[in-house]
């Protein structure tokens, strides 16, 4: 058996999974970051506090090289919790989806844009058929440059997740896989024509990758 040691260098971290049927890329999100060495002998196994107490699984690595490099990256215990009991009823657990392909907006860009919000998610695609569509959830149809990059805006911004403030697509990604669950209906708030809107989606269940 090896022990390795380290320290929690970041809390709150995002993962890009690999691209899905649909062509997007779907996140893992508040993902905790540390520089306790992972290899591919103890990635999968417990990262535990200095009780002793399990609060993550060791996941993944940042690294060009494929060694590790210092920046390694678990799952937190909550989130093991509440996805492998049905892995182990069902064999597969079903994560709440909603359609949308997004940006994060910031004061910059909503100066750069002339939108109606500083901060929130800027909806930039929605997928045929799925919740968002049923929702109503619009997606940009204008395209512009931002640093030299194009960004589509001019659709609905999501700025509430149920009530609750949304400052980033890694947070309305958090929330969906927090408190959503298939089935459920949500409410989200999004800012249309310099106004605010409730929009109530049901959330589906995300396709295979």
């Amino acid at each position: 058996n090896t022990l390795t040691v380290g320290v929690i260098s970041g809390l709150g971290r995002s993962l890009r999974g690999p691209a899905s049927s649909q062509g997007g890329r779907f996140a893992i999100t508040n993902i905790i970051q540390t520089d306790a060495a992972i290899n591919p002998g103890n990635s999968g196994g417990p990262l535990m506090n200095i009780r002793g107490e399990v609060i993550g699984v060791n996941t993944a690595i940042r690294s060009a090289s494929g060694v590790f490099e210092g920046i390694g990256y678990a799952v937190p215990a909550n989130a093991v919790a509440r996805v492998v009991p049905a892995l182990i009823r069902d064999g597969r657990y079903q994560h709440p989806w909603l359609g949308v392909g997004m940006r994060d907006v910031d004061p910059l860009l909503a100066r750069r844009f002339d939108l109606a919000a500083q901060q929130g998610v800027l909806i930039t695609n929605v997928q045929p058929g799925s919740p968002a569509e049923a929702a109503g959830l619009r997606a940009g149809t204008e395209t512009g440059d931002y640093g030299g990059a194009p960004v589509v805006y001019g659709g609905d911004i999501v700025t509430a997740f149920n009530g609750e403030p949304v400052r980033s697509g890694d947070e309305l990604v958090g929330f969906l896989e927090e408190q959503g669950e298939v089935g459920q209906q949500i409410t989200l708030t999004v800012v249309r024509d310099k106004e605010k809107v409730d929009l109530v989606a049901t959330l589906g269940s995300r396709p295979e990758q």
